[in-house]
């Protein structure tokens, strides 16, 4: 769940003068060209490529080549033809002589320089956000029947860019819909500004705190809002949440719907400082989250419908949690439409359709939202809602991993595990992301290779030591085979001293949540007395509970009890006896079936006598 908000970047006059000084295109030494620019692909990627070919750039060089990327890849993104480096410098040049204007109240003048750098930049997003906040302060200045562009026209250009380019998504869009004039001064507002782009791009947080500071004493809402993120997180300031909480409040008071959402946020408990205890006040929570959705905040409408969908601090209601997604999903909240597609998946508040789901969990990705691609990913590799695509499938497993999707590493590695339908077995790519997602807390991937390393599979040594290490992981985060697992390692003393006693505790936890083949395991030991006093009777008992719990083998012990005869057990009536030498030979069939078939053995019935 989305718990914090970002904003749009937004650079301050001393960084558009350092793009006015330099002409980007030159700016690496090996004279990489704007289409291989732009052809990287994330933030961090350009971060590398920054360390490795220019190691002794200053922080306004990095500044002026982060600019740079932004706008090739965003431009290239919407389908315009690359930005050349004097467009931009002219758009920055145009954009910071509006902004001085602006200050000096020249509205006219600053309107006129902005649509001047539009005409040579048309996708630069600091002139559209500085002309969207001119034509709300001076909605005379926007002529939205002739050329001009309305400001709501202007938020959809620049959200999309944030939509398109990874360097404008990491930072967020929420800025685009908070930014009002009214609530403070035109100084206050390129305060919030330069403090943004410090904050944001450059990571000089005390600046951008002490630029905040002044845009909240001069009454601007967002200014107030943003030292409260600084004041939150300790960035630039001593972090105090109590702090943070009253300018929220503060910002709150003039309608600031981030403001709401955060201190709905708060009192959620979502949110907590090390060391300092925070109030759980749910129904406070919901009454927050509902005037911030009243504001059109669509991350609001998303939060009260998770807190309907669970019936915290207000009555469950699905149907209506489902109402409030759609809401949120119709202004492209990735979380609500996600969360849509689990709702039309489970059949929950909606009617249960496989169909539906993939259209929003389809939605949901192209918004970039890991979870969405893997779920989408799933239904592609089991054939519900959409037709069978393993390649499809696993090219969505590979755009969540890369996102730190720890299921969608897991199912991709499964996909390099099994190798079916035209997709290549690789074992040791399997072995790969089975280790990254384990390495990240995901409990089935330490399962799994502890079961390879237990078997010696998968390029893997054959290693009971490790795999009982990991075992033991999975078993603390509460996976029952992995409990199951590690009892058998115990009662083999494979990896690990030969413990019945251990075995049996292990087989007992997980039988106690219902795993019937530890259940059966358990009864062996009461049947065997290895680690427990023997009792049959309870052996029995145990072995009743897994075969009814579907498990064969322990089908299989309850026959042999009954063949036995001692122990003083208690005889079944012939009728519950011959059911269960039915299913007894109904499964051997199967598994004779099993059998001919791998081997390839087809007969057309001429032995079916036999």
């Amino acid at each position: 769940r989305r718990t914090s908000r970002w904003h749009m970047q937004q650079p301050s006059c001393a960084q558009f003068r350092g793009l006015l000084q330099r002409r980007v295109g030159g700016v690496f030494e090996d004279g990489r060209g704007d289409a291989e620019f732009a052809a990287i692909p994330s933030f961090k990627a350009l971060h590398a490529v920054l360390h490795d070919v220019w190691p002794d750039a200053t922080a306004l060089d990095k500044a002026v080549v982060r600019t740079r990327w932004c706008t090739c890849v965003s431009a290239g993104a919407i389908g315009a033809q690359q930005a050349q480096p004097d467009a931009v410098a002219a758009a920055s040049s145009l954009t910071l002589a509006a902004l001085d204007a602006w200050g000096s109240g020249d509205t006219v003048a600053a309107a006129a320089s902005l649509r001047g750098a539009l005409d040579r930049e048309p996708y630069f997003a600091p002139a559209m956000l500085a002309l969207r906040a001119v034509f709300m302060a001076e909605p005379r200045l926007c002529d939205v029947a002739g050329d001009d562009p309305s400001p709501d026209h202007l938020a959809a250009l620049v959200e999309r860019l944030a939509k398109d380019c990874e360097c404008a998504r990491s930072v967020g869009s929420r800025f685009v819909a908070g930014l009002r004039c009214e609530c403070g001064t035109v100084a206050g507002v390129r305060d919030v500004l330069t403090g943004l782009w410090q904050r944001l791009v450059e990571a000089d947080f005390a600046a951008a705190a002490v630029n905040f500071a002044r845009a909240a004493d001069a009454g601007c809402r967002d200014g107030l809002y943003n030292l409260g993120v600084l004041q939150y997180r300790g960035e630039g300031c001593t972090k105090n949440q109590r702090r943070a909480a009253r300018l929220y409040e503060q910002a709150a008071q003039l309608k600031h719907a981030a403001a709401l959402f955060n201190l709905g946020v708060l009192a959620n408990g979502l949110q907590h400082d090390h060391g300092e205890s925070v109030e759980q006040d749910r129904e406070l929570a919901a009454q927050l989250y509902r005037k911030a959705a009243d504001l059109k905040d669509d991350a609001a409408l998303t939060a009260l419908a998770v807190l309907y969908e669970r019936g915290e601090g207000v009555g469950k209601n699905v149907c209506h949690a489902a109402e409030l997604y759609r809401e949120a999903a119709a202004v492209g909240n990735s979380f609500a439409l996600y969360d849509l597609g689990v709702l039309h998946e489970r059949g929950e508040g909606v009617v249960k359709d496989l169909s539906w789901a993939a259209y929003f969990y389809a939605q949901a990705t192209d918004c970039g939202h890991a979870a969405a691609m893997c779920s989408l990913g799933v239904l592609y590799d089991r054939a519900e809602g959409v037709p069978r695509d393993i390649p499809r499938a696993a090219e969505l497993y590979r755009m969540a991993a890369d996102r730190g999707d720890l299921d969608g590493m897991f199912n991709l590695a499964e996909l390099f595990d099994r190798g079916e339908d035209g997709f290549p077995q690789d074992q040791r790519k399997a072995v790969e992301l089975y280790q990254r997602a384990a390495d990240a807390g995901h409990i089935i991937a330490m399962l799994n290779l502890g079961v390879l390393y237990d078997r010696g599979e998968g390029g893997l040594p054959q290693d009971s030591v490790k795999a009982g290490q990991l075992f033991q992981k999975a078993a603390e985060g509460g996976e029952l085979d992995a409990m199951f697992d590690l009892a058998e390692l115990y009662e083999r003393g494979e990896g690990v001293e030969l413990d019945y006693l251990h075995a049996a505790q292990l087989y007992q936890q997980a039988a106690d949540m219902g795993h019937a083949p530890s259940t059966c395991n358990l009864g062996t030991l009461y049947d065997q007395g290895h680690g427990v006093q023997r009792d049959l009777r309870y052996a029995w008992k145990l072995y009743r509970q897994a075969a009814d719990g579907g498990d064969t083998f322990a089908k299989r012990e309850i026959s042999s009890l009954l063949m036995s005869r001692n122990g003083g057990v208690v005889m079944l009536d012939a009728d519950l006896f011959d059911e269960l030498g039915a299913e007894l030979a109904v499964a051997e069939d199967d598994n004779e079936e099993e059998e001919e078939e791998e081997a390839g053995v087809h007969n057309d019935g001429a032995d079916a006598s036999s």
